[in-house]
């Protein structure tokens, strides 16, 4: 069925969006709409009426707007809170949801709606179940080199999983950490032993530049599955040699955007929001559940997508726990950078009530020194990071505290 969705999804950029757009005057003949800038970037439909219908008290020619860019209605003064105007005809029509409009839109329009049976669909659904068991197999040899290789490079990925991280070796296996060899010879086993064909391995893992070359199983050796609500979507490459930039590679195919890592399968009702994702492994080698990572400093933009899933999978109530960085003063000492956290709790704040504004189960944690989770549980443990998580302050507390210290 998602195989389905995503289908439907990009016949609905490609196809419906387009058409409604260029139809909108037809399809909604109330708003009495009026083109302008056609054919630019800022092509638009305006209507002197507000969205409800009902005329402004000031007449205005651009009360409502509609914008190709997006396909949402807006009206002027209420600019803020946009509504689809695929909502809208669903309102207009009487339809119970998208799929009966778009239904409808074909039969009357004839766009040729994929249908869920089609051939297409069931390429696709093929075509994924084959690159999860592709992904599955990658990680299992990624595993055993890990724990098989001799070479001088395994052996320091090794001892950067244990002596620089901390991790036993039943929390490496737990986590599914791997070693990466010369990427040709990952080719080699995936294509050789598992009858992989190496346009398959480039789709579902690729590592090239567009150069042709690559770092990963150069100087990125250790390879983390990226894992979310129990699906492997692919890997972050990671170098163990030094912390130059890149510190960390991915596939080219993977989606860090739509779902939080390491969000457990089966949901969870409190999650702890952290930026990285070696900080949120940690916690999890720790025993500490529903700490998942963003893979950056806040919540924003797509990553507003990431809460969305949470929150349609049962999550209640959400910590924020960003890095506290350090700054230099004026006289030269180390400081923490709290208007830097400060700044990324608000945007994270923005983004959550941004989905229901009503959302208010929002804490902060607060850090005593410049730290992060990771470096935290390795210096202080487990037990310490869930009482740090547990005396986190509600979001607007926190906010108080931290402006009044200014």
């Amino acid at each position: 069925m998602n195989e389905y969705l995503d289908i439907l999804k990009s016949w609905e950029r490609r196809v419906a969006d387009p058409f409604i757009f260029e139809h909108l005057c037809e399809l909604l003949p109330a708003w009495g709409f009026r083109r302008m800038n056609q054919g630019t970037p800022q092509d638009r439909w305006v209507s002197p009426v507000k969205m409800d219908l009902s005329k402004p008290k000031k007449p205005n020619p651009m009360k409502t707007v509609v914008s190709a860019m997006d396909m949402k209605m807006r009206e002027q003064g209420d600019w803020n809170n946009p509504v689809s105007v695929a909502d809208i005809l669903m309102k207009e029509k009487g339809f119970d949801n998208v799929y009966q409009l778009y239904s409808w839109l074909s039969e009357r329009y004839h766009l040729d709606m994929p249908m869920p049976d089609s051939p297409k669909v069931k390429i696709a659904e093929r075509r994924k179940a084959r690159r999860a068991t592709l992904l599955e197999d990658l990680m299992e040899y990624f595993c055993w080199c890990l724990a098989n290789s001799s070479t001088e490079k395994a052996q320091k990925t090794r001892s950067y999983l244990k002596k620089e991280r901390g991790f036993t070796q039943e929390q490496i296996e737990k986590l599914r950490f791997g070693f990466v060899p010369l990427w040709s010879s990952v080719v080699t086993f995936m294509t050789t032993k598992k009858k992989y064909l190496k346009e398959e391995l480039d789709e579902a893992c690729g590592v090239y530049s567009v150069d042709g070359k690559t770092a990963v199983g150069k100087t990125h050796t250790l390879a983390i599955p990226y894992i979310c609500a129990g699906v492997l979507k692919g890997f972050l490459f990671r170098r163990v040699d030094s912390d130059d930039k890149p510190k960390y590679l991915a596939n080219f195919a993977l989606d860090r955007r739509s779902v939080f890592f390491n969000y457990p399968e089966q949901g969870s009702s409190v999650i702890a929001v952290v930026e990285g994702e070696m900080d949120a492994l940690t916690a999890t080698a720790a025993g500490i559940p529903g700490v998942v990572a963003i893979g950056g400093s806040e919540i924003a933009g797509e990553r507003k997508h990431q809460v969305e899933v949470a929150l349609a999978s049962g999550t209640r109530s959400i910590i924020l726990c960003p890095d506290l960085d350090s700054t230099t003063a004026e006289d030269g000492a180390a400081v923490p950078d709290h208007a830097k956290r400060l700044k990324a709790v608000m945007h994270s704040v923005h983004t959550i009530k941004d989905i229901d504004i009503e959302f208010d189960s929002i804490y902060v944690t607060v850090f005593d020194e410049p730290t992060d989770p990771d470096e935290f549980i390795r210096k202080r443990g487990g037990d310490a990071f869930i009482k740090l998580l547990r005396d986190a302050l509600p979001w607007w507390e926190y906010v108080y505290n931290m402006k009044s210290k200014r």
